[in-house]
């Protein structure tokens, strides 16, 4: 589905972690707004806090904090892509 331009403005604000994260595994932020947009799976994990949920779709996890509005950190959705992405110092990329 399309990214309309109203939806290009995201009202969401990025971690530099998060900004990090999405780079090293070459996510744009147009990807990351249309999962924040219309997630296909959203969870709480208030293990991490009482505001803290994982978004999910088009591959892509990504755990916000909803009373601020912040884009914590981007992961992918399937284990094995994350970890091709580790490399052999067991850094994730």
């Amino acid at each position: 589905m399309p990214i309309t331009a109203s939806q290009a403005v995201s009202p969401w604000t990025y971690t530099p972690h998060a900004r990090t994260r999405a780079a090293q595994r070459g996510v744009t932020e147009l990807e990351i707004d249309a999962v924040l947009h219309r997630p296909t799976i959203t969870y709480p994990q208030p293990q991490h806090g009482p505001d803290r949920q994982m978004m999910i779709g088009s591959g892509l996890a990504i755990a916000v904090n909803t009373a601020t509005r912040t884009v914590i950190t981007v992961l992918f959705q399937d284990h094995r892509r994350y970890t091709a992405a580790v490399s052999t110092n067991g850094v994730a990329a």
